[in-house]
């Protein structure tokens, strides 16, 4: 496939009619605007979504695509724009959210320098939907990194997690690479941001923040009656991630096997890697569960997951860094009611 352009930019849009434009006019900045392809994939919307897609593609040809298709959910999406992206590198932007001007300049300029790294990572901000302030800045970086550095994966892979909303990637990886992705179900960022780890061989960070993630609104997954409504979601994500930390496991035993130091030791980092981002999951179903208000089928629920966890997969066990499940496993789940009220308390 021809790499014509620097960066594709796929914004996976359903039902965005209100934030749509900000979000492309955020993207189409003319310095940059010859380098990126913007690929809006209307996923089924219903709304004004497709009109406002078609008016920016007639306004700007030769960089801006519609792409439509049957709704998926924001994983098939996604998953369309990784197979239509024609940019050296790939980032996915949701269809409510933006990008920071300055940010975005410098990310494009980065990128320019080399067109082997396999991630770069970026900062973001959560922004409140109502007053538009910044809540937080997410820094995916570790205490003494060296911006514009590309490091190997594994030197550092132990004091980093990447979050979707901080990630570009190398488009030929993710395209060769990337499994397919679940199809109308929610939280399959987990699935965007680990199922390639194990092909990740370098990364580089950037000081300044890119993404600008919109948070507040009624659809959004983590908020109290979504969380309870799309519980069984997370469980299908969770058991897939389970599944890929199992093969790197297998993987990473096999080649010790084979007594490659070296090579063990970059499979045992991806292993440790994955385990952390099944820890993180864990924990994320833990707090699902206790966002229900029915007190023993929670703790029971509770108690089979994190027995089948130290069971089977006893590293991702060790890997949670949760506070709150450290007091719960400290307590032998007795302190759940009280988890339970705080959980529902701050997500009402």
């Amino acid at each position: 496939m021809s790499r014509s352009k620097l960066l594709t930019i796929a914004v996976a849009a359903y039902q965005v009619e209100s934030y749509l434009e900000q979000t492309l006019n955020s993207l189409l900045l003319p310095e940059v605007i010859e380098e990126i392809e913007v690929l809006v994939v209307d996923d089924g919307s219903t709304d004004r979504t497709t009109e406002i897609g078609k008016r920016y593609q007639e306004q700007y040809p030769d960089t801006v695509r519609l792409i439509r298709q049957e709704n998926g959910g924001h994983g098939a999406a996604v998953e369309r724009g990784i197979q239509e992206a024609a940019g050296i590198y790939f980032k996915t932007i949701d269809g409510d959210d933006w990008v920071d001007a300055a940010g975005f300049l410098s990310l494009l300029a980065f990128l320019r320098t080399d067109d082997r790294m396999d991630i770069v990572c970026t900062p973001y901000h959560w922004v409140d939907h109502h007053s538009g302030k910044v809540i937080r800045e997410i820094s995916n970086a570790f205490d003494g990194v060296i911006y514009g550095k590309i490091y190997s994966f594994t030197e550092i892979s132990d004091a980093i997690y990447v979050n979707m909303h901080a990630m570009t990637y190398r488009t030929q990886l993710i395209q060769k690479y990337m499994p397919p992705i679940d199809h109308h179900c929610f939280y399959v960022d987990a699935e965007y941001v680990l199922l390639p780890i194990p092909y990740i061989q370098s990364i580089a960070f950037l000081e300044q923040s890119v993404y600008q993630y919109r948070l507040g609104t009624d659809g959004q997954s983590m908020n109290l009656r979504n969380m309870q409504k799309n519980c069984s979601h997370h469980e299908k994500v969770l058991g897939r991630i389970l599944e890929a930390y199992q093969m790197q496991r297998d993987i990473t035993a096999s080649v010790w096997k084979k007594g490659s130091r070296d090579e063990a030791d970059r499979q045992a980092a991806l292993c440790r890697y994955l385990a952390k981002g099944a820890a993180r999951l864990v924990a994320s179903q833990i707090k699902i569960y206790l966002s229900f208000s029915s007190a023993a089928k929670r703790k029971g629920r509770i108690r089979i997951l994190e027995r089948r966890i130290r069971k089977e997969y006893p590293e991702v066990y060790e890997a949670n860094t949760n506070r709150a499940v450290k007091i719960l496993r400290r307590s032998g789940y007795r302190l759940s009611f009280i988890a339970s009220f705080m959980v529902r308390r701050k997500l009402s």
